[in-house]
């Protein structure tokens, strides 16, 4: 999974803001900008809190028009009950503007590159996609490690300032509000500023030499095919590692 490519489209049991529980399918909602929140268990001591700042910045994520969609292998019923239970038990106290998909089979999350087979749950992350279903940014984190959702935020908003500005760069720690560069953030081809044009040629004849090392390291190693004893390996070997050495040394 790659940014600037289709997301994968799935069906699942969901719930919205509470309601019956219904097939949903991930095209449904394209059009809007799509956070996809993949999470491994209810309540617990991290999820909880992610969804916590999820609630503190909804109303920014509505003024984005972004959905965000929480994905685990919970079942639904485990899933509704911790919607639902209150904040002393870490629950989410039935907050609005969320929608909860079952994975059972973690089958989705193993098409997101996030399922932990051997626990049968998800890996926390999160997809940011456009409104054609295009990936667009990715996060993905061990289980004890919490997201940064106001970085998820800030993405979106990033990648709605380009829309409104192609071709533009948004730089880092960007925030509505702040500059950008109207210029295109893609260099042109073979461009070269100033004292660059020493250190690309020093790149590229390093990259030059470890091809030639390796190819003649490859030639070594066939040369051994036609050596007889532990000798000939020896040499053999040997002229590989003298390769590696003048590689790294370069």
């Amino acid at each position: 999974m790659l940014p600037d490519r289709p997301a994968p489209d799935f069906t699942l049991k969901s719930f919205f803001n509470g309601g019956d529980t219904e097939d949903f399918t991930l095209s449904s909602v394209k059009g809007n900008w799509i956070l996809l929140l993949f999470y491994p268990v209810d309540f617990g001591y991290v999820t909880p809190t992610e969804f916590y700042e999820i609630n503190k910045l909804m109303s920014k994520f509505k003024e984005a028009n972004c959905s965000i969609i929480a994905i685990s292998t919970e079942t639904i019923d485990s899933q509704r009950s911790w919607w639902s239970a209150p904040r002393t038990e870490a629950g989410l106290e039935s907050m609005d503007n969320l929608r909860f998909v079952s994975d059972r089979q973690g089958l989705v999350a193993a098409s997101y590159g996030v399922y932990k087979a051997n626990e049968n749950v998800a890996f926390r992350a999160t997809f940011l996609l456009d409104p054609d279903m295009n990936v667009v940014s990715i996060e993905k984190c061990d289980i004890p490690v919490g997201l940064n959702i106001g970085e998820q935020l800030r993405q979106v908003q990033a990648a709605l300032e380009m829309e409104k500005n192609p071709g533009a760069g948004i730089p880092a720690d960007w925030h509505p509000g702040d500059e950008i560069n109207p210029d295109p953030f893609i260099p042109e081809p073979n461009r070269v500023i100033g004292d660059q044009s020493e250190d690309l040629k020093h790149t590229f004849d390093h990259t030059m030499y470890q091809s030639q090392a390796s190819n003649y390291s490859t030639r070594s190693m066939n040369k051994s095919k036609s050596m007889s004893g532990s000798t000939g390996q020896s040499q053999a070997s040997s002229y590989y590692n003298k390769s590696l050495k003048r590689t790294i040394s370069s």
